[in-house]
């Protein structure tokens, strides 16, 4: 399971990263809002649609590669993506997407907004190494305290992908693209 995370990483952090620094600009030019920490947070929680349409293909990889309930079915990723694609169609590769849109939307608003509030107050720097120790700091404690908020929704998104595409929308309860596909 740890190539397909390794795989997914790039694409969803420059989707991530360049959607939240995209839509920060944006924000950050208005009147009222600025370059504060409250835009950080909107930036954020615009990036996690994008960021979970890129990522959801490879969770569900490493997901049934790793569940127990899938012991022994695939004999690495490409085999997996194989099969999945065969056996349960284009809409596998989707199971899940909403919970995992709520998980990175609640995870990038928490971590950019806090992350940014943490910078603003600590003391100005007089270093490049200062600032970077800063961004690091606030960065790390940030993603500590998202994680607390989004680990909820992380344990929801893993329970449907482990779901087979024909019992997730089956049961109507898959959150995702499939339930409406196979309708």
């Amino acid at each position: 399971g740890m190539t397909a995370e390794l795989v997914g990483m790039v694409p969803k952090s420059a989707v991530m990263y360049g959607t939240f620094g995209v839509v920060h600009r944006l924000i950050s030019q208005d009147d009222y809002l600025g370059d504060t920490p409250l835009a950080a947070a909107l930036a954020g929680l615009a990036a996690g649609a994008p960021e979970a349409v890129t990522v959801t293909p490879a969770q569900i990889v490493k997901v049934r590669l790793q569940a127990s309930e899938h012991a022994g079915k695939y004999s690495g990723p490409w085999d997996c993506v194989q099969k999945l694609f065969r056996q349960e169609g284009i809409s596998a590769f989707a199971i899940g997407l909403r919970p995992t849109i709520v998980r990175n939307s609640i995870w990038n608003t928490v971590y950019f907004g806090l992350m940014t509030q943490l910078k603003q107050l600590l003391p100005a720097t007089k270093s490049k190494q200062e600032a970077l120790g800063q961004t690091f700091l606030s960065g790390f404690f940030g993603a500590v305290v998202a994680t607390c908020f989004n680990a909820p929704f992380d344990v929801v998104k893993t329970r449907f992908q482990c779901q087979t595409a024909a019992l997730a929308s089956a049961s109507g309860v898959a959150g995702d693209a499939s339930a409406g596909a196979a309708a």
